[in-house]
C-alpha cells in the first residue's frame, strides 16, 4: 500500500489493491458489521478489505460474482455500482437476447450497498482517490441459506452437497487460527492455499460417513494447522 501512495501513476496502471482490515484493526475500531446489518451470530469470521485505487479498464470488463453476501461502503469519493440479478446471466443461451431490470447505484462518501451472493456486479470508479471498505459475510455452518435468495451459493450447496459446506466452514475456521495464533495470512490462488488443503485432507475422516466424528475431526484440523505453521516457519529459516 505504501508503494501505491508513493507512486500514484503506477496505481492507475495496475488497478485497485486491498489490505485485509485485520492487519489494521484500529481502522474501523473493531466495528461488528454482522451485528449492525442484523446477521448477528449467523455470520462467522468473514473477510473485511480496505480497497484503494481504480480499475484501469471500463467497468463492464470487471464484472464478477462473489459467493458471499457482502456490503461495499465508499469512504472518500463517489462510485457507481452495477448489480445484475442471477436470472439475467446464469445458464442463459448465448444466442438469445435477455431482458430485465438491473441496478445502477451511485454511492457518495459514507454510503454503501448490499450485494447478494452470486449476483453479477462491478464498480465504476469516478475518482482516482477512491477508498472503500468491503465486508464479506461467511455463514456459520447451516446459516444464511435464504429460501428466496435466487442463486444464493449456500442455499444451493446445502441442497447439493452439505459436506462441501462443512469443509468450507472448517477451512475458514482454520485460516482464522493461522492468523490468531501465528499471524500468518492466506492468499487466494497461491501455494499457501495448497499447504492448508494438504493439512485438511487428513481431517475429512471427521465428516465423512463412518468417520471419526466432528470433535475428533476438529482436533485433527487444529493439529494439522499447527504442523503447517511449523513447516512454514522452518522454510523461512
Amino acid at each position: 500500500m505504501s508503494y501505491s501512495v508513493e507512486h500514484p501513476e503506477r496505481l492507475l496502471a495496475i488497478g485497485p489493491g486491498n489490505v485485509n482490515l485485520r492487519r489494521i484493526p484500529k481502522f474501523d475500531g473493531g466495528l461488528n458489521v454482522s451485528d449492525r446489518v442484523g446477521l448477528g451470530s449467523q455470520s462467522t469470521r468473514g473477510l473485511s478489505l480496505l480497497w484503494y485505487g481504480v480499475n484501469p479498464v471500463k467497468w463492464w470488463h470487471a464484472l464478477h460474482t462473489d459467493v458471499q453476501d457482502n456490503v461495499l461502503i465508499e469512504l472518500v469519493s463517489a462510485t457507481n455500482v452495477y448489480v445484475f440479478p442471477r436470472e439475467l446471466f446464469w445458464n442463459t443461451p448465448s444466442d438469445v437476447n435477455i431482458t430485465g431490470e438491473y441496478h445502477k447505484i451511485r454511492l457518495e462518501p459514507g454510503q454503501g450497498v448490499a450485494i447478494p451472493s452470486n449476483f453479477l456486479h462491478t464498480v465504476e470508479h469516478l475518482s482516482d482517490s477512491r477508498l472503500a471498505v468491503n465486508y464479506f459475510f461467511e455463514p456459520e455452518f447451516g446459516e444464511m441459506q435464504w429460501p428466496n435468495g435466487k442463486g444464493n451459493y449456500y442455499t444451493e450447496m446445502a441442497k447439493a452437497n452439505k459436506s462441501h459446506l462443512a469443509m468450507r466452514s472448517l477451512w475458514f475456521g482454520s485460516i482464522g487460527q493461522l492468523w490468531d495464533r501465528f499471524k500468518i495470512g492466506m492468499y487466494m490462488h497461491s501455494w499457501k492455499m495448497e499447504e492448508l488443503r494438504t493439512c485438511l485432507a487428513g481431517c475429512l475422516a471427521g465428516f465423512l460417513p463412518g468417520g471419526l466424528g466432528l470433535e475428533r475431526g476438529l482436533d485433527l484440523t487444529l493439529r494439522g494447522v499447527a504442523s503447517c505453521c511449523e513447516v512454514m516457519q522452518e522454510q523461512k529459516r
